[in-house]
């Protein structure tokens, strides 16, 4: 997948939450793995992802860290 484009929801992927981390009150860190232990898409800083909640609900999350690991 190209880093510089949105992906088509063909190329959608549904990771798993292997850890949440309470950075306070209102702050929650996901990590997020593949769900058959291969390698998620590489990203850049200031890049984004979406997350569907209860009810069809879209919310945007700043992906944060070292892209490699």
């Amino acid at each position: 997948m190209n880093a510089l484009r949105s992906p088509s929801p063909e190329e959608w992927i549904s990771p798993r939450v292997a850890r949440v981390r309470a950075e306070s009150t209102s702050v929650k860190s996901l990590v997020l793995v593949d769900p058959d232990e291969g390698p998620l898409p590489v990203w850049e800083p200031g890049f984004h992802i979406d997350v569907e909640i209860a009810g069809g609900l879209i919310r945007q999350y700043s992906q944060c860290g070292d892209p490699q690991d």
